[in-house]
């Protein structure tokens, strides 16, 4: 069988990974990906900004702000147990705030592991 342990045809299968061909095509694809993620960021980053000089121009005329700045953050409404309810009603409105403290906190470990992902 020869000195390097059999027959050597990978170099003649399209799909090798080494073949000269398919390193190009790689680099190719990868450069145009870039490219394309540079354009796209390109685009957003104007959008913000044409958005941001819109606003400040209307605040420099007195007009009211069209949409709330997108830095804000928005806080969900929890549902508090009235104080004059009744007690067949304040266990309902209790398990109701049980409920909405839950799912706040499921929401905000949800935001933490998403946005631990991308740093």
């Amino acid at each position: 069988m020869g000195r390097h342990g059999g027959i050597n045809i990978l170099h003649q299968k399209s799909w090798h990974v080494w073949r000269l061909d398919n390193r190009l095509r790689v680099e190719r694809d990868e450069l145009q990906h870039a490219a394309r993620e540079r354009e796209s960021k390109e685009a957003e980053d104007r959008a913000v900004f044409t958005a941001r000089v819109a606003e400040l121009q209307r605040r420099a005329r007195g007009e009211q702000p069209s949409l709330p700045r997108a830095d804000a953050t928005v806080q969900p409404n929890l549902v508090l147990p009235s104080s004059a309810a009744s007690p067949a009603s304040s266990s309902r409105s209790a398990l109701t705030t049980a409920e909405a403290a839950g799912a706040n906190a499921s929401r905000q470990s949800t935001e933490r592991k998403s946005s631990d992902s991308y740093k």
